[in-house]
């Protein structure tokens, strides 16, 4: 019924989750914890908590598991999802134009990421809040370019090696690094090239394209 009620329930099925969550995914249970009553001073529904996670649900459902798949596609991808507007027999996909216009601040600010990229494609954890906005703008970035050049099939190489059980970080140097690494002459310099290239996406406004 509310966040108390989720607490413990969250508790008592053995979850170690932070007295701020809002909602949790257990790929041991295969279940989605949530709650109906949102505390005042968020700016989210249930709605979109329950889109979020249940992209993570599908993601490990379609994936066999969701060990092999790095934390950015699989926020990235939720963060998609929970964004959209949810009414009866309608889904209208919106930007998270919050996430972005705050993001967009910091880059405008630093010049740069706020986590160096190589530093997402081997990562498995948690990330902190601001990042989210992140991740969904280096997975939107991907999905992009494809859906501009249907010949540039990165994401959906990408994802069909994800469904095939296959290790995220080692697909992505395959599909989405190999190429850029012989372009611009070392791996090094192809990801100051990439993140240069995400600062500006966000930065121009591009991330908040429909997909």
């Amino acid at each position: 019924n509310d966040h108390a009620h989720y607490l413990k329930a969250a508790a008592a099925a053995g979850a170690n989750i932070p007295a701020t969550s809002l909602g949790f995914f257990s790929p041991g249970l295969l279940c989605i914890y949530v709650f109906d009553t949102i505390p005042r001073g968020y700016s989210t529904t249930t709605e979109s908590i329950l889109a979020h996670e249940a992209s993570h649900q599908f993601l490990h459902m379609v994936c066999n598991g969701s060990r092999h798949v790095p934390t950015w596609i699989n926020e990235g991808l939720a963060v998609y999802f929970e964004s959209g507007d949810y009414a009866p027999n309608r889904i209208r996909w919106q930007p998270p134009r919050q996430r972005l216009t705050q993001l967009a601040a910091m880059y405008r600010r630093s010049g740069r990421t706020l986590q160096p990229l190589n530093d997402y494609l081997a990562y498995h954890g948690h990330i902190p809040g601001a990042n989210y906005a992140e991740v969904y703008a280096k997975t939107h970035y991907w999905i992009y370019l494809e859906r501009r050049n249907p010949r540039e099939r990165r994401f959906r190489r990408y994802w069909e090696a994800l469904r095939a059980g296959r290790n995220g970080t080692e697909a992505f140097e395959e599909i989405f690094m190999a190429d850029l690494i012989e372009r611009y002459g070392s791996r090094e310099k192809a990801l100051e090239e990439l993140e240069k290239m995400l600062v500006q996406y966000v930065i121009s406004g591009a991330a908040a394209r429909e997909l």
